[in-house]
């Protein structure tokens, strides 16, 4: 089994790292783990989730916007929650807080092994009448997954810190739409990052993109938006901001670091009405990117 990634909870399970300290495993009724030799016939004989279900409840999560976010109280000794569904929340405690300037939260729940630990910092300061919001994610404790972790954190957080700029600028108080797919590529990941690129993928028109470039997308055929290339890191991920459309804004992420992964399309809509108007022509642009891919 590869190692996992913070994110990647598909691949978690029976995950060889966190298995030898008896996490990531599947238990039986009394909560006890099921015995080594049984863990994948268990897992093999679990019935299989009908695409009505699987539509239905990824309807609501998109509703939702996706991610579960909670925050019990202001100030040190508060949790945090949050997760992609209810079975997938990680709940840590807010260990530092000074209004205004700090916060850290701390998660020692262990899930890479034991005595592991993780956590995250924000700073905030004041500079030329702007507000600065500077991070730091530390992790403590031997663990043989924090390489692939880091490596799938340092994308994510240089996209989502921008993403908080935008939002908090130009969205603030607005509930988000998202729409998203997530596609297996099993090609070299700079094959298809120029591909994703190119003319011949139908998606991004104009060739070399390079970041504050503005680029023009088909989203919906045949019409072309215009977008800003808001965040760009060589064959690991793509931010764009749309004007045109409400200042939507779109994370393409090639996950991993191996040549067999997945690309996720994360477009952020902060207008329902735009949001229902592309939920079918976006999707079916990404898909289109991957049927024209070479034999």
């Amino acid at each position: 089994m590869p190692r996992g990634r913070f994110g990647n909870l598909i691949a978690l399970p029976l995950q060889h790292g966190p298995r030898q300290h008896a996490n990531s495993v599947f238990l039986d009724d009394r909560l006890q783990p099921y015995p080594d030799d049984q863990q994948w016939a268990y897992l093999a004989g679990l019935p299989r989730i009908d695409r009505r279900t699987v539509e239905t409840v990824a309807g609501e999560a998109t509703r939702r916007g996706s991610v579960i976010a909670e925050v019990s109280a202001s100030g040190a000794g508060a949790t945090v929650k949050a997760g992609w569904s209810e079975v997938m929340m990680i709940t840590s405690t807010v260990d530092a807080w000074e209004p205004l300037k700090r916060v850290r939260w701390l998660d020692e729940s262990g899930w890479m092994g034991p005595g592991t630990s993780m956590a995250v910092d924000l700073y905030l300061s004041t500079e030329n009448g702007k507000t600065r919001v500077r991070l730091v994610q530390s992790a403590f404790g031997a663990s043989e997954g924090w390489d692939d972790l880091f490596e799938g954190a340092e994308t994510g957080w240089t996209y989502f810190l921008k993403n908080l700029r935008i939002y908090l600028e130009k969205h603030l108080g607005r509930v988000r739409r998202l729409i998203s797919e997530r596609i297996k590529v099993d090609m070299p990941r700079q094959k298809f990052w120029r591909h994703l690129l190119s003319d011949a993928g139908g998606f991004v028109i104009g060739g070399t993109v390079k970041a504050g470039d503005w680029i023009e997308l088909k989203l919906q055929e045949p019409a072309t938006v215009r977008a800003v290339v808001e965040v760009l890191i060589e064959g690991q991920g793509l931010g764009l901001r749309v004007a045109e459309l409400t200042d939507a804004l779109l994370f393409v992420e090639l996950e991993g670091k191996g040549d067999k992964f997945h690309v996720g399309y994360w477009l952020s809509v902060y207008d329902e009405a735009q949001a229902k108007a592309l939920e079918t022509p976006a999707k079916r642009a990404f898909r289109r990117i991957h049927e024209s891919l070479p034999k």
